[in-house]
C-alpha cells in the first residue's frame, strides 16, 4: 500500500501500475487520503459488493421479489424444449426387483 500526494505532481501512469500489480495506491492531499487506486479486479468487487447491499435494501423494503422463471426468460436461458406438458410427466420408474 503506499500513497500519492497531490500536491507532488502526482505519478497516475506509476500508480495505476502499482495497482495493476495488487496494490492499493491512496491519493493525499495534506496527507489526508482522498481517494484510491485500485485493481481492477478489487473495484469490480466493490461495485458487486455495493449491488448486494441495495438488493438486500430493496427486500428489506418490502419490494417484490422477481421470480425465477422471469429471470431465465428475460435473460433466454429457457430451453424451447422443455414444455409444461414434458415437464409435468414424470418418469417411469423400472423396478430391479
Amino acid at each position: 500500500m503506499s500513497e500519492l500526494a497531490l500536491e507532488d505532481g502526482p505519478d497516475f501512469p506509476a500508480a495505476a501500475h502499482e495497482a495493476a500489480g495488487g496494490q492499493v495506491v491512496y491519493i493525499t492531499e495534506h496527507g489526508r487520503r482522498l481517494a484510491a487506486i485500485v485493481p481492477a479486479e478489487l473495484a469490480e468487487d466493490i461495485a458487486d459488493a455495493a449491488a448486494a447491499r441495495a438488493a438486500r435494501a430493496s427486500v428489506e423494503e418490502g419490494e417484490a421479489l422477481v421470480p425465477w422463471e422471469q429471470v431465465k426468460a428475460e435473460a433466454g436461458l429457457v430451453t424451447q424444449w422443455l414444455t409444461k406438458s414434458s415437464s409435468a410427466t414424470k418418469p417411469e420408474r423400472h423396478s430391479s426387483r
